[in-house]
């Protein structure tokens, strides 16, 4: 920690500040008029300085506020459905009312300013990074787990070498450490861990919005190491047809589509489709078994908002029907048993209702409550492993907000409670609880002076086979100057670990799965500190990002892979358990339309495995990352291009394994390349696009793949790509 307080007050000592104690915001409102003339407040539209990273967002009445940066006075606005506009801000100017036009596109494209790819909400105590529409554009983005290719804070991963299931890791930790949500509703949980990542299509989200560290309490006690939240298309402000067609060179076919309707200025709807297509066999590699999966998949969703007055109602339903097979190619040729085979069948189907009231004339006094039900159901066979899991979850929020000293002091108290039906079955094996969570919470958000924002949040659940949850957190944010931000937390965060789920992986290999004793809660503390820094240098604007998060588990469930190659081990933590994380960014526009990209994260993740204090497998040292954006000045051409420095890792203990079947103690540092190139026209968006450009690819993925019912049988040790390059086309079209 020593070390860390030095590395910081060295970076406070070479960045030039000056320190102000009175920092100028400039706050306001968002609205959008329609051709018809209707007048509403746009949620969640993107405010952004010409030319800096520093930007906000609109909440749910419209409003933001975002600090202002001395000689910057164009303000970028934009919103999906609207045209983009810079307004001219007077620097003396306190509250602003902002009035965006409804786009009707034509041949003729006249662009007032481009939306920036990635946005830092700087007027918030927890930073939060918004990858907006346009930075979801720079890659494929099929799906969420498609998402991250350019942004240096994530990374995803598969689980094995069979089944195509992806995992995130976030400050080089597994990403069930990491809360998802879906419009400030928990979601992706439990069951869905395994291949939730790929339940969102690309095309139907708005943006996504990723916190590092304990974020807010009010959506629950399970965020350790982040928050992703995602938000989806809004009715209101939608294309009124917009279709997405996606192939890549390995047959796989993808559609999505959507249509949103306004009944009345109040009353709007749209509905969402989405459809993949896989069915043909690649063994590029040579090893017998399908380097993909075999997939066919469809999601439906409805989604509704009424507002009126005082009234504010969202509610929708959506489905999600998936099957994936994989396995040996001869399995399907020859359809025999004798070879390994896997079938995952899978059913969602979700229903939610969230309502806000509005109490007092000023907004300020509101109520909300949140109801969603979500039935995930899967039947599945990995070779002889049989799996079958069904999940049955209730989940309801209430919240009153309001302040006690105006805009000093604003708080929000509420009640939730979760309800998790699980029922699981391994081969002969039954495993079914049920989870009650009631809890009360409460946050308060303080302005003791301008140039500061203190968030303190406190909840307390009671869980039905645990016993009490307390987690308290704190998020602290001082502005040193116009240019300069710090932000320090630390908090407390718990996770029900769901084994088989967040493990499916393993579940393609001969592995035996031992428990050694009745597991315990997952318990860990982070603390995180964050400097931002905007200077100029030979007429260039950088933005300048460090931060430092630690996270300690009191509790965790271990998942030993070393002690024997041919079964696994789970346990609750006998000894020390961590993870470091630094990361360095760097952004600049060398020129004009060009944005440069660079960064830099270190992970240093021990965990005791078998009574010793080692470095976790399957966990990079170090991570470089440049994406390099350019755009012709009509907008109409834009091309990525992102390079990726993946440092090497610890790999499992292989070493009882006959010599054949062994593996090097490390896997080595590897590159990948990706690009793209869109053009645009008239109402029609083409792109082309290569992941993995030089076809790098993990030698030998699957451990004894010739033997796949022998006891050394293994695909889950997984650092690199499987599948290669991967070359995709795509047409986008909006009206």
């Amino acid at each position: 920690m020593k070390t860390i307080t030095k590395i910081f007050l060295l970076l406070l000592y070479i960045i030039p500040l000056n320190i102000s104690f009175a920092e100028e915001k400039l706050t306001g409102i968002v609205y959008g008029i329609d051709t018809e003339g209707n007048k509403t407040v746009l949620v969640n539209a993107n405010l952004s300085w010409l030319g800096s990273k520093t930007g906000a967002i609109t909440d749910k009445d419209g409003k933001f506020s975002i600090n202002k940066i001395q000689g910057n006075s164009n303000l970028i606005v934009s919103y999906t459905g609207f045209k983009r506009d810079t307004i001219n801000v007077d620097f003396k100017a306190d509250f602003i009312e902002i009035t965006l036009k409804e786009d009707l596109k034509t041949k003729e494209i006249e662009v007032t300013a481009k939306q920036p790819s990635l946005l830092i909400s700087e007027s918030g105590s927890v930073k939060t990074e918004i990858i907006t529409e346009r930075g979801l554009k720079k890659a494929a983005c099929c799906n969420l787990s498609e998402s991250f290719v350019t942004n240096p804070s994530v990374d995803v991963s598969y689980t094995d070498a069979i089944t195509g299931a992806k995992q995130i890791q976030l400050l080089g930790l597994q990403g069930s450490y990491v809360q998802l949500l879906t419009e400030q509703m928990p979601d992706l949980r439990g069951l869905a861990s395994s291949f939730g990542l790929t339940y969102v299509p690309g095309p139907w989200m708005e943006s996504i919005q990723l916190s590092k560290g304990t974020s807010s309490v009010v959506n629950g006690y399970e965020s350790i190491t982040g928050q992703i939240n995602v938000e989806y298309k809004k009715p209101a402000q939608s294309e009124k047809l917009y279709l997405n067609f996606y192939a890549d060179h390995s047959a796989r076919f993808e559609g999505n589509a959507y249509s949103a309707y306004r009944f009345n200025p109040d009353f709007s709807s749209i509905l969402l489709l989405s459809s993949n297509l896989h069915q043909v066999n690649h063994d590029y590699n040579s090893d017998g078994f399908l380097d993909k999966p075999l997939i066919k998949y469809l999601n439906l969703s409805n989604r509704w908002d009424y507002t009126s007055g005082v009234w504010e109602s969202k509610f929708g339903v959506g489905a999600m029907l998936e099957e994936r097979k994989s396995g040996q190619v001869n399995y399907f040729t020859q359809n025999k048993p004798d070879f390994f085979g896997s079938l995952i069948k899978t059913q969602r189907y979700e229903a939610y209702a969230k309502n806000g009231f509005i109490l007092d004339e000023e907004g300020e006094t509101t109520i909300g409550t949140i109801v969603k039900f979500n039935y995930h159901n899967q039947n599945s066979t990995f070779g002889k492993n049989i799996y079958d899991g069904l999940q049955k979850t209730f989940y309801t929020n209430l919240l009153y907000q309001s302040e006690l000293i105006h805009n000093l002091v604003k708080y929000v108290v509420g009640f939730s409670y979760t309800y998790d039906n699980y029922s699981e079955k391994l081969n002969s094996d039954i495993l079914a609880r049920n989870e009650s969570v009631p809890g009360v919470f409460g946050e308060f958000n303080i302005i003791p002076i301008e140039s500061m924002n203190i968030q303190a949040g406190f909840r307390a659940d009671y869980h039905n086979l645990f016993g009490t949850f307390l987690t308290p957190r704190l998020h602290i944010k001082y502005d040193l100057d116009d240019n300069t931000v710090i932000r320090g937390s630390f908090g407390k965060g718990y996770h029900i670990a769901n084994i088989l789920a967040e493990n499916i992986g393993l579940l393609s290999s001969s592995r035996s799965f031992i428990f050694l004793e009745q597991l315990k809660p997952e318990e860990a503390w982070n603390y995180g500190l964050n400097l931002s820094h905007t200077f100029e240098l030979f007429d260039t604007e950088f933005n300048f990002n460090a931060e430092y998060y630690r996270t300690v588990f009191i509790n965790q469930v271990i998942v030993d892979l070393d002690q024997d190659p041919q079964s696994v081990f789970f346990y609750n933590l006998k000894g020390k358990s961590y993870s470091n994380s630094y990361q360095f960014d760097l952004t600049f526009e060398p020129f004009s339309n060009f944005e440069v990209l660079t960064a830099l994260r270190i992970n240093d993740v021990m965990t005791t495995i078998n009574n010793e204090l080692t470095r976790k497998p399957m966990v990079s040292d170090y991570k470089a990352l440049v994406n390099l954006a350019y755009s012709t000045p009509d907008d109409d051409w834009k091309f990525d291009l992102t390079a990726e420095l993946n440092g090497k890792g610890r790999l499992p203990d292989t070493k009882k394994n006959p010599e054949e079947y062994q593996l090097d103690e490390y896997y080595p540092a590897f590159v990948l390349f990706h690009g793209q190139i869109t053009k645009t026209i008239g109402l029609l968006e083409f792109y082309l696009g290569a992941e993995n450009i030089f076809n790098y690819r993990q030698m030998n993925p699957i451990i004894a793949y010739d033997q796949p019912f022998s006891k050394y049988f293994d695909s889950s040790i997984i650092w690199g790509p499987v599948m290669g390059r991967m070359i995709y086309i795509g047409l986008r079209y909006a009206l």
